[in-house]
């Protein structure tokens, strides 16, 4: 019993680190946390942020943490709708459409970002989607054990909405 409580005890603070995924998206020397832009990647099963700064990426279902140098970046973003027949025993998706969404902001340093969009039906894509941002550690914001997931303060800025570049349908 005591070895599997030495065991347990040194497993636990290796699964709490393991948690969040921080990726680094600049070049050059290590900068400060108080000088980095922080973006969350919350993901959720309808999103996929597809380029950065125009390089491809494929990030999806959340969890990770992006630092970028201060200054302009853009995001382009897919949320897809879905439906699902026959739960469940059966998962088909139809009636699946990709709207693109595309956005550029300002990054300043000290400041946390995350891409917010509410989706009042699975079977239609979100009016738009926004950047939130407010500095690091603002007073009423939270940050989830292993670090991967932020909850902005009531006092968070909406920063930027776009609506949709695009909308085409699932090729699957």
């Amino acid at each position: 019993m005591r070895l599997h409580a030495i065991f347990l005890g040194a497993l636990l603070p290796l699964l709490a680190l393991s948690g969040c995924a921080s990726s680094r998206m600049y070049q050059g020397p290590t900068l400060d946390r108080s000088e980095l832009a922080l973006l969350f990647i919350h993901g959720r099963p309808n999103s996929k942020y597809r380029m950065i700064d125009g390089k491809p990426v494929d990030f999806i279902y959340g969890g990770r943490v992006l630092e970028f140098a201060p200054g302009k970046h853009v995001f382009q973003v897919e949320l897809s709708t879905f439906r699902i027949e026959g739960w469940p025993i059966s998962r088909q998706t139809t009636d699946f459409l990709i709207g693109t969404y595309e956005n550029e902001i300002d990054m300043r340093p000290g400041y946390t970002y995350a891409h917010d969009f509410h989706t009042v039906n699975a079977h239609q894509l979100p009016d738009s989607l926004c950047m939130d941002g407010e500095p690091h550690d603002a007073p009423g914001s939270s940050v989830n054990a292993t670090g991967e997931f932020r909850r902005m303060s009531p006092t968070g800025e909406k920063l930027v909405c776009v609506r949709a570049e695009s909308v085409r349908p699932n090729k699957k």
